[in-house]
């Protein structure tokens, strides 16, 4: 009967360590999840933040209606319908030439063309 007690304290013993070790890499595959996805995520919030930037340059006129109310929001009634002079978007010029799918530096001020970049450095 001795023998029974020691074989089931090994048991017990066995048992207990292969818990903690099965504990301990499900608690390890866990963290390391929550790590990788941090890290996705921050790397998805760069790109979209770049890719922001890049819309803001490239397209003066969404960067203009975002801050003036969005789709729906003022200004939105006076996106171009087709190519034309219409009202600045940059509100530096009283019109600015809109080629049918983006702005063009062609300005208009009293009637008087010239033209200014969308970057805003003259030439």
């Amino acid at each position: 009967m001795r023998t029974t007690g020691s074989t089931l304290a090994v048991t017990t013993c066995t048992t207990t360590h292969g818990n903690t070790a099965v504990g301990l890499v499900v608690i390890a595959l866990f963290i390391g999840a929550v790590v990788l996805f941090a890290v996705l995520n921050a790397q998805a919030r760069g790109k979209l933040a770049a890719a922001n930037a890049e819309l803001a340059y490239l397209r003066p006129e969404v960067a203009w209606l975002r801050s003036s109310g969005g789709a729906g929001g003022p200004g939105a009634s006076t996106w171009p319908t087709g190519a034309g002079w219409y009202p600045d978007p940059l509100r530096r010029h009283d019109h600015r030439h809109w080629s049918g799918t983006g702005w063009t530096d062609d300005v208009s001020d009293g009637g008087v063309r010239s033209r200014d970049p969308l970057s805003g450095q003259g030439t």
